[in-house]
Protein backbone atom coordinates (compact mmCIF):
# COMPACT_ATOMS: atom_id res chain seq x y z
CA UNK A 1 0.00 0.00 0.00
CA UNK A 2 1.56 3.42 -1.12
CA UNK A 3 0.74 5.66 1.87
CA UNK A 4 0.96 9.36 1.65
CA UNK A 5 4.67 9.85 3.28
CA UNK A 6 6.02 7.78 0.43
CA UNK A 7 4.07 9.99 -2.02
CA UNK A 8 5.76 12.94 -1.03
CA UNK A 9 9.27 11.48 -0.84
CA UNK A 10 8.58 10.78 -4.22
CA UNK A 11 7.80 13.84 -5.28
CA UNK A 12 10.71 15.87 -3.27
CA UNK A 13 12.84 12.89 -5.01
CA UNK A 14 11.85 14.12 -8.41
CA UNK A 15 12.26 17.62 -7.38
CA UNK A 16 15.98 17.39 -5.91
CA UNK A 17 16.51 15.10 -9.45
CA UNK A 18 15.33 18.13 -11.70
CA UNK A 19 17.66 20.74 -9.72
CA UNK A 20 20.39 18.14 -9.84
CA UNK A 21 19.92 17.78 -13.72
CA UNK A 22 19.48 21.55 -14.66
CA UNK A 23 22.84 22.17 -12.32
CA UNK A 24 25.14 19.45 -14.08
CA UNK A 25 23.51 20.83 -17.55
CA UNK A 26 24.35 24.14 -16.39
CA UNK A 27 28.33 22.84 -15.39
CA UNK A 28 28.70 21.19 -19.16
CA UNK A 29 27.83 23.99 -21.09
CA UNK A 30 29.54 26.26 -19.01
CA UNK A 31 32.48 23.51 -19.80
CA UNK A 32 32.21 23.12 -23.27
CA UNK A 33 31.94 26.60 -23.88
CA UNK A 34 35.61 26.62 -24.18
CA UNK A 35 34.55 24.32 -27.71
CA UNK A 36 31.31 25.86 -28.28
CA UNK A 37 31.47 29.53 -27.50
CA UNK A 38 27.67 30.21 -28.35
CA UNK A 39 26.64 27.76 -26.15
CA UNK A 40 24.60 29.44 -23.42
CA UNK A 41 25.32 29.17 -20.07
CA UNK A 42 21.89 28.65 -18.00
CA UNK A 43 19.97 30.07 -20.58
CA UNK A 44 21.60 33.28 -21.27
CA UNK A 45 24.70 34.03 -23.24
CA UNK A 46 27.98 35.11 -21.83
CA UNK A 47 28.93 38.60 -21.31
CA UNK A 48 32.44 37.38 -23.40
CA UNK A 49 30.96 36.48 -26.63
CA UNK A 50 30.09 39.76 -28.46
CA UNK A 51 27.51 39.22 -31.69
Amino acid sequence: MIGPFFLSFLVLLWIVFMVALSFLSCLSTYFGEMLLPDTPICGRYPMTVNR
